[in-house]
């Protein structure tokens, strides 16, 4: 865990970076593309190593430059444990050659203390030949080279580079991650830790619902009032479902049999039921007000929808295209999961310091559990019944037992938890934090594995064989 102190310590730089990045929901490509750097872990011999970056820039094959947003303004060699992010920006389509790196100081730690490097006057020049498609998205992953500090103290850092693509992913071995304020999907491997490709997607991708024996991702923009079909295996937009102007697609979900999708469009309080095979919409209902996420049941028969300002449950038909019910809850409940014999619902409330447990199928009140106010995720491992409860603040994850609906551990995660996954291949828990990263633990030993870096302001994460 001695890393985990690392990560945690440099939680607060790349929250500097993120606001100065902005909040500001990007628009999506149009004659753009965009382009993702991200650098490896540091070699052990450069623990005592650290430079502070000013400016990362494109370098065009014409030999023009495009400025980057820099991700991770401090570089620090012993905290270099894992892939991150270095740079993100749009770039105009074309052929480009590298990035010139520029930096603002570098130190090396030594016996009788840090001593400053000599820098460079001219940028380093990264070696990286890519090209930038019109709305699509280039992964560089660049790897440092340990001897780039030369005679004890002259410094000029040496990276090699590579660019990713989806196709260095097994599909069995995939993740997704939708970030709303980047207006893209970051694709991960989930067995190697790392982050092997971009796909642009419309304004706003919030929801995702991932169809993996069809290759198809289905995406809600809310900003468009739209679902996307993205193809899994070249990154490439399908089609587009049409939804009502003004719907604001919140969340999406899919039956376990492929062959409905629905859609809890917060903006018009209503739900949407669609053909994803035909592309259409077949029905839609009012919900509550402010419906904000959704639960499917495992069978595809019933769906729930947790209306955040009217505080209630609508549950949905899912066969009969109607509202069956409506539950009345405590105030403002946003997230619900279901146990693994399908007759408890938990629900945990923004407004509330309870999680509330209902019987199923009469929808009846079964208990009320105290957990305090600021629960934001929820998840229930079907095969065990555990319920794993993540906080707005607190960085690390409750564990509570089914029967006596008691706490009885708790994960240690690098930050507060917005969404929570758990991938049945791997076992793990996937934890995405709102400052754009993912966390990974083994859920046996409940040791923390990697964290990946995605984009800005993240939504939902899914993996290839997630436990529902």
């Amino acid at each position: 865990m001695k890393w985990l102190h690392a990560l945690a310590a440099v939680s607060a730089l790349a929250a500097c970076a993120a606001s100065r990045q902005g909040s500001q929901r990007l628009r999506s490509l149009e004659d753009e593309g965009e382009s993702y750097v991200y650098v490896d872990a540091f070699p052990p011999d450069t623990e005592r190593l650290s430079f502070s970056i000013a400016s990362i820039s494109a370098a065009r094959a014409d030999g023009g430059e495009v400025p980057l947003e820099v991700a991770l303004p401090e570089v620090s060699g012993a905290e270099m444990l894992r892939q991150r992010l270095l740079a993100w920006g749009r770039l105009p389509p074309g052929s480009y050659t590298g990035f010139l790196l520029t930096l603002r100081r570098a130190t090396l730690a030594t016996d009788e203390g840090v001593a400053d490097l000599l820098l460079a006057k001219e940028p380093s020049r990264i070696e990286a030949s890519f090209a930038i498609a019109r709305g699509r998205a280039s992964v560089v992953q660049l790897s440092y080279r340990a001897r780039s500090v030369e005679q004890g103290f002259a410094f000029s850092p040496i990276f090699s580079a590579g660019v990713l693509a989806p196709a260095n992913t097994i599909a069995q071995l995939a993740g997704y991650c939708s970030n709303a304020a980047t207006a893209d999907v970051t694709v991960f491997d989930k067995h190697a830790l790392r982050v092997v490709a971009a796909i642009p997607t419309g304004h706003e991708p919030e929801g995702i619902a991932l169809d993996a024996r069809a290759g198809r991702l289905y995406v809600a923009l809310a900003g468009e009032d739209q679902i996307q079909i993205l193809d899994l295996t070249t990154g490439e937009e399908l089609r587009r479902i049409l939804l009502q102007p003004g719907d604001g697609p919140r969340e999406i979900a899919l039956t376990p049999d492929g062959q409905h999708l629905v859609s809890v469009n917060a903006a018009s309080n209503t739900a949407s039921f669609v053909d994803p095979t035909a592309g259409i919409v077949l029905a839609r209902v009012q919900t509550g007000m402010e419906p904000s996420a959704l639960l499917v049941d495992r069978q595809g028969r019933r769906a729930y929808v947790f209306d955040r300002r009217s505080s209630e449950i609508t549950v949905l038909d899912i066969g009969n295209r109607a509202v069956a019910a409506t539950i009345r809850t405590d105030a403002e409940p946003i997230r619900g999961q279901l146990n693994r014999a399908g007759n408890r619902l938990y629900v945990i409330h923004a407004g509330s310091a309870y999680m509330n447990i209902y019987s199923l199928p009469d929808l009846s009140l079964a208990s009320r559990l105290f957990v305090g106010l600021g629960a934001t995720a929820i998840k229930v491992d079907f095969r065990t019944d555990l319920v794993y409860l993540g906080r707005r603040d607190e960085a690390r994850v409750q564990i509570y037992d089914p029967l006596s609906l008691l706490p009885i551990d708790f994960i240690d995660v690098p930050g507060p938890v917005s969404y929570l996954a758990i991938d049945g291949v791997e076992n793990t828990l996937v934890s995405l934090m709102a400052e754009s990263r993912i966390a990974f633990v083994e859920l046996t030993s409940k040791r923390l594995l990697s964290v990946i870096d995605v984009g800005r302001e993240p939504y939902q994460v899914t993996v290839v064989g997630e436990r529902y």
